[in-house]
């Protein structure tokens, strides 16, 4: 069956008449409806007025509508329209924007967009696989060290031609403060037991344990025991976010 919100408008009432089984006694709803009695009223029996103020509606075959938009009584049929121009296969989970696009091609009723609104911000698949645009403020800048190799930056540098003793990268460690560097000769296989060997055979002993450390998510930064053996020694490791290089740009 073609979906609701898809179909020209010519074929509407057909379908809307097997989706929503109540769609017949909306015909009976607009008289005592709190939205459209007095404006049914004032369509209805024209002549009881001098003048109608609602020149934008009209009633066909029962039904009470806005220009070409069938008005829907309240009711939970409204959240059933909703749903369908939200989470239906044509819907797509869109935003307000676009739910409401879909819903006004063809459904009108006052104050349509705050309960479009409320029922978006309830939807279980929007909230679990839609992240949040809020802004949470600018980028803060890293801290300057106050001494020498207090604050280190350390990256890999893969892809390289492997060398007779079968090394294949380099392990860049730079002192933030003074931008001193390290170039250690690395093995993309090593693990990260032997990374912090390497440390502290190649860098601890000419200027000691530093109190940060900046680096990627690189796996060897994340394991368990490089996390513990660094918390243990009292430094504390900083992580760059995913797509923001700014944060360890100079290594």
């Amino acid at each position: 069956m073609a979906n609701l919100l898809s179909i020209p408008p010519s074929m509407v009432l057909p379908i809307l008449q097997v989706r929503c089984a109540t769609y017949e006694t909306w015909k009976d709803q607009y008289h005592t409806d709190p939205n459209f009695r007095v404006i049914w009223s004032a369509v209805y029996n024209p002549t009881m007025t001098n003048q109608t103020p609602f020149l934008d509606y009209t009633i066909r075959d029962g039904w009470l509508y806005k220009l070409n938009l069938l008005c829907v009584p309240h009711s939970k049929d409204r959240l059933f329209l909703i749903k369908e121009a939200h989470a239906s296969a044509y819907g797509g989970h869109f935003g307000t924007t676009k739910t409401l696009q879909h819903l006004q091609r063809h459904f009108y009723w006052p104050v349509i967009q705050p309960k479009v609104e409320r029922f978006i911000r309830a939807c279980a698949l929007c909230s679990q696989s839609k992240p949040s645009i809020r802004k949470h403020g600018l980028y803060q800048p890293l801290p300057l060290p106050s001494r020498p190799w207090e604050s280190i930056s350390m990256d890999f540098l893969r892809g390289l031609p492997t060398t007779q003793r079968k090394h294949d990268a380099i392990w860049v460690v730079v002192c933030r403060l003074r931008k001193m560097a390290f170039f250690i000769a690395y093995k993309k296989t090593t693990t990260a037991t032997q990374t912090a060997e390497l440390y502290f055979h190649h860098v601890w002993p000419h200027f000691g344990l530093p109190t940060n450390i900046i680096s990627d998510r690189d796996s060897h930064f994340l394991s368990t025991f490089w996390k513990t053996m660094w918390a243990i020694l009292g430094c504390q490791l900083k992580y760059s976010i995913a797509f923001h290089p700014q944060t360890d740009g100079q290594t």
